[in-house]
């Protein structure tokens, strides 16, 4: 049977899609066993039940294995690569990775369901017992709690061995200044930032935000960023306080405004200008202590 050029086109084109429809979602390549020669292959294809999505053996089981191992077994996050996003059930898990691949898998999810109740755990890296909950501790102090298997005591607020003066929040203060630490936007997790771009996901709340400016990422605006971040910094060359950095960054950004036409002096006038608030307010605080 003979075929004109506008059809052999179309066949072509017809295989072409279903090769496409046939490929891996991970590695984009022809799963192993369908190819040519290959059907002893011991690497079974995967094909999702809800979006009918395949995979190969090998890289669904590396993809499952790489979130296990790093503790991503939330629901939200070990889905499926398809296009459905359905979470991955424990049944599924079983049929791909090892049985000692599922504990872990076990205990990091239940770790993450503790955490989103606000539980704790022992510190102790050779205990780890979920520590008791604060009703079942309302005699102790507000601060100690004291694990159940090991009565080893912690403090509450910071997390390592309990202290009776309540030092840990300044110490606390302290870190997150000399390692530039910040706070999730929406629900104030403290968050370091180890290179990367400036876009972020809260591995609390999942909000993700510009690290710069703070503003939610769908509605960030690349113009603006730069004022937003000026605004709303809390860098102490500013001011230690909220109100001292308030007047800071009125004056510099009044005496900034002027770079157009006296661009020779801002310097000299930014430093003249941003001292005295930050000068009060040392000053003050040095009385205080004599």
């Amino acid at each position: 049977m003979w075929i004109s050029d506008d059809e052999a086109g179309v066949v072509a084109r017809y295989n072409a899609m279903a090769h496409l429809d046939a490929t891996c979602l991970i590695c984009l390549e022809v799963p192993r066993a369908t190819r040519a020669n290959d059907a002893a292959d011991d690497v079974r294809v995967r094909r999702c039940d809800d979006c009918d999505a395949l995979f190969c053996g090998g890289c669904y089981r590396l993809y499952v294995t790489h979130k296990i191992v790093n503790g991503q077994v939330a629901p939200h996050q070990l889905v499926c690569p398809g296009p459905c996003r359905r979470p991955i059930s424990r049944i599924a898990l079983a049929q791909v990775v090892s049985a000692s691949l599922v504990q872990k898998y076990v205990l990091f999810l239940e770790a993450y369901e503790h955490r989103q109740r606000g539980h704790r755990f022992c510190p102790r890296p050779q205990c780890g017992q979920l520590l008791p909950s604060p009703k079942a501790r309302q005699k102790k102090t507000k601060r100690r709690v004291e694990c159940n298997r090991c009565r080893h005591a912690s403090c509450r607020d910071c997390g390592g061995a309990y202290h009776r003066w309540p030092q840990c929040d300044r110490a606390y203060q302290s870190w997150c200044h000399a390692h530039a630490a910040q706070r999730c936007p929406l629900c104030s997790a403290t968050i370091e930032k180890h290179g990367g771009c400036n876009h972020m996901t809260c591995t609390h709340c999942y909000y993700q935000f510009c690290w710069r400016c703070h503003s939610k990422w769908d509605d960030h605006n690349t113009a603006l960023c730069w004022p937003l971040a000026y605004l709303r910094s809390k860098h102490k060359l500013f001011g230690p306080i909220a109100p001292v950095r308030l007047v800071t960054k009125a004056v510099v950004g009044t005496v900034g405004a002027g770079v157009a036409v006296v661009a020779g002096a801002v310097a000299v006038g930014v430093a003249a200008a941003a001292l005295p608030p930050l000068a009060v307010y040392y000053g003050v605080r040095a009385l205080r202590h004599h």
